[in-house]
């Protein structure tokens, strides 16, 4: 099988003609044209057509030209790869999979084309670029590799996988909006936020330890003083002889 090599791909919504054929005047090495996740449920079926009259008509140069259809559990799967081989096979190199688990979801889609092309004598064969969105596929991603010769991509989807993993992403609907620049991540950020508010506390401690011991130091003198002051007065108090006091001036008695 020879390598067809793309270094960009661009996704474009089925149901919305005026992006598809602004899709086909662009550069990129590999178009999709989406029946998946960029096409709300109602419109699936019309945006087969669209798709199909897309690859027909319009001129699309050297680029590729692809179709991602919806994940084989769905009900649309199998009427997806139907109506876009049949209706524009010859224009067709690649059929998109989303959502695959397991080299099995990839045999459906194999066996599938192999019937379409046997059927209608396209003479050549449609390849397959497999998503990789789910914790289930990302176990098995080698079986998945090997598992069909049409096979020519795996593509890794993370907002999909994340998810699966249950991992949040509260950046990814706002990604667009922000300003241009050096951006830093919400972990990085969360990280020296901590870490200023441990060398806070650590700075904190330490002064008030530093300021006890030098209060300690400063109160060892009169606190010994106080204890030797207290400690004469019990003795004298549990003398029998009276303290007394000295005086500079000489005593004297009154003449009898």
């Amino acid at each position: 099988m020879s390598v067809r090599l793309r270094r960009s791909e661009l996704a474009t919504p089925g149901s919305s003609q005026k992006m598809i054929d602004k899709a086909a005047g662009s550069d990129a090495d590999l178009v999709f044209l989406d029946l998946e996740d960029a096409v709300a449920p109602p419109q699936k079926e019309a945006a087969r057509d669209n798709v199909v009259r897309a690859l027909r008509d319009l001129d699309w140069g050297k680029k590729l030209r692809a179709v991602r259809v919806n994940g084989a559990d769905t009900r649309w799967a199998h009427d997806d790869v139907i109506a876009v081989v049949e209706g524009a096979g010859a224009n067709l190199d690649l059929l998109i999979l989303p959502k695959v688990k397991a080299p099995r979801d990839v045999w459906f889609f194999d066996t599938l084309l192999e019937q379409l092309e046997t059927k209608l004598g396209l003479g050549k064969r449609i390849g397959l670029e497999a998503l990789i969105e789910e914790t289930a596929a990302l176990a098995r991603v080698e079986e998945i590799a090997a598992c069909s010769p049409r096979l020519e991509a795996l593509i890794l989807g993370f907002g999909d996988l994340s998810a699966s993993q249950g991992v949040r992403l509260p950046l990814a609907s706002g990604y667009g909006a922000r300003p241009p620049g050096p951006r830093r991540s919400a972990s990085s950020a969360s990280g020296r936020s901590t870490r200023a508010r441990s060398r806070s506390r650590t700075t904190s401690s330490h002064r008030r330890s530093t300021r006890s011991r030098s209060r300690g130091a400063c109160a060892r003198p009169t606190r010994r003083r106080r204890r030797a002051a207290l400690a004469r007065r019990a003795r004298a108090a549990s003398s029998s002889t009276p303290l007394r006091c000295a005086s500079s001036r000489p005593s004297w008695s009154a003449p009898g």
